[in-house]
C-alpha cells in the first residue's frame, strides 16, 4: 500500500482540468501526486478452484494492466488441491492467499475477499480474464464520476487467445457489443436447453442479452459473471453475494438486490476485457456444472419470482430436456445425451424440491441450504 503522494509542483493554472462530470480528485496534471495511487483506490478479487492452469499467466495479465503499479490481489481458493497456497506464497507484491478447506462455491469465496479488502472499490474476476493496460483506473474513474453506480465493465470480449494487444475494432469490428437489459425466466431457459438460443441467437426474445453501439456509458441489468469493479459499500448494503447460489445466476441475483436498492450498473468502452472461456477452472463444462446450474437457475426463480414459477419453470424445462432425451436417443443413437440433466429433475422431485445428493461435490458451504423450493434467507454471507 501506498503513502501519501509528494506534493504537486505544477501550479493550478496549469494543471489539466477534466470533464466538469468529474468529481474534483480528477481535476489534476496527470503526475503521481495528483492521480491518487491505484492500490489505495481498488482491490483485485479473484477465485480459484484447481485453476493452476490460468493463475500463472494471470498475474502478469494483473502487472501489464496496472502498468506495474502496486495494486493488493486476494486469491480466495475454493479447496483446491493443486498446489495453489504454495504457488501464491511465493509470488512477490501485494499477493495474499484466502484459503478454505471446502469448496464454498463463488459466490460464497467472493464474499471472502470482499469482506478482506478495505479499499472502496474491488475488481471481481475469474482467473481466465485479461484487461486492457489501464482498465482499472479507467474504470475505477468511471465509478467515481457516477455515485450511484454500484458497478461497472469494460466490454467483456469472448476469445480463444488473449489478444496481443486490445484494438477495439479488430476485438468487434462491427462495433456492436452485447449487453444484459433484462434477468433470466422461464423462456429464456427453454431456448436454452432446446438449443433454439443456438440456433436463433439472433432472436432478441429468445436470448437474455441484446447487441448495441459500443459508447462510453450503456446501463445494463447485470455485468457479465467473469469480471466486474464494484463500490464495496454498495455490496454490504445488500447482503453481499448468497451463498446458496453456489455457481451461476449469482450475478443476476446480486444485480437485482443491487438495482432494486437504486444503484446502477454500467458497461463501459473506456476499456476492453478479455475472457478466454472454461479455462478458469478444472470444473468447469463438466456434467457437474450441468447440475449446478439447474439448481441454481431454480433457486433464482423461487427468490425472486416466487414459489408457483418456480415450481412451474421446473416442470416446463423437464418437459423440455425429456422430449431432447427422446430426440437423441431415437434419432441421433444417444448422442450428446441430455439424461443426466432429466434424472436430477426426477431426483429433485422425489425430495420434494430439494437439492439430489452429489449436484454439488462435497456438498458445498456448511450450514447452506442448497434445496431451490426453500424460501432465500436475508443477509447470509
Amino acid at each position: 500500500m501506498g503513502g501519501p503522494s509528494p506534493r504537486c509542483g505544477t501550479p493550478p493554472w496549469g494543471r489539466r482540468p477534466a470533464r466538469s462530470s468529474m468529481p474534483s480528485w480528477s481535476w489534476n496534471c496527470g503526475c503521481a501526486a495528483c492521480v491518487p495511487m491505484l492500490a489505495d483506490q481498488l482491490t483485485i478479487v479473484v477465485v480459484t478452484y484447481n485453476s493452476m492452469g490460468a493463475l500463472p499467466s494471470f498475474f502478469q495479465r494483473v502487472k501489464d494492466a496496472t502498468a506495474g503499479e502496486p495494486c493488493r490481489i486476494l486469491v480466495c481458493d475454493n479447496g483446491s488441491d493443486d498446489g495453489v497456497e504454495d504457488f501464491v506464497g511465493r509470488q512477490s507484491g501485494e499477493i495474499s492467499f484466502l484459503g478454505s478447506r471446502e469448496n464454498a462455491g463463488y459466490g460464497a469465496a467472493l464474499n471472502r475477499g470482499i469482506i478482506a479488502a478495505s479499499t472502496p472499490f474491488v475488481a471481481l474476476m475469474n482467473p481466465d480474464v485479461a484487461i486492457q493496460p489501464g482498465g482499472y483506473r479507467e474504470l475505477v474513474r468511471f465509478m467515481k464520476e457516477r455515485p450511484r453506480a454500484a458497478g461497472a465493465s469494460g466490454i467483456v470480449v469472448h476469445v480463444r487467445d488473449y489478444p496481443a494487444t486490445f484494438v477495439r475494432d479488430g476485438l468487434f469490428p462491427r462495433g456492436q457489443v452485447a449487453v444484459h437489459f433484462g434477468y433470466e425466466d422461464v423462456l429464456t431457459r427453454v431456448s436454452f436447453y432446446s438449443g433454439l438460443q443456438t440456433k436463433f441467437a439472433h432472436r432478441s426474445w429468445l436470448v437474455p442479452w441484446s447487441t448495441v453501439p459500443a459508447r462510453d456509458e450503456i446501463s445494463v441489468s447485470r455485468l457479465n459473471g467473469c469480471f466486474g469493479v464494484f463500490r464495496r459499500d454498495a455490496l454490504f448494503e445488500v447482503g453481499l453475494f448468497d451463498p446458496r447460489l453456489f455457481l451461476y445466476f449469482e450475478e443476476d441475483d446480486l444485480a437485482l438486490r443491487l438495482r432494486t436498492s437504486g444503484y446502477e450498473l454500467y458497461v463501459t468502452a473506456r476499456t476492453v476485457v478479455a475472457h478466454r472461456s472454461g479455462t478458469g477452472s478444472a470444473a468447469t463444462g463438466s456434467r457437474t456444472t450441468d447440475l449446478i446450474l439447474l439448481n441454481s437457475q431454480y433457486i433464482f426463480f423461487r427468490k425472486h419470482y416466487g414459489r408457483s414459477y418456480a415450481w412451474a419453470a421446473f416442470f416446463v424445462i423437464w418437459a423440455v430436456i425429456t422430449m431432447g432425451v427422446a430426440y437423441r436417443a431415437l434419432v441421433r443413437g444417444g448422442r450428446g445425451s441430455m439424461l443426466h440433466l432429466w434424472t436430477w429433475h426426477v431426483r429433485s422431485l422425489l425430495c420434494g424440491g430439494g437439492m439430489p445428493a452429489g449436484t454439488i461435490p462435497g456438498g458445498g458451504k456448511d450450514g447452506v441450504n442448497y434445496n431451490w423450493s426453500a424460501p432465500s434467507v436475508p443477509g447470509a454471507t
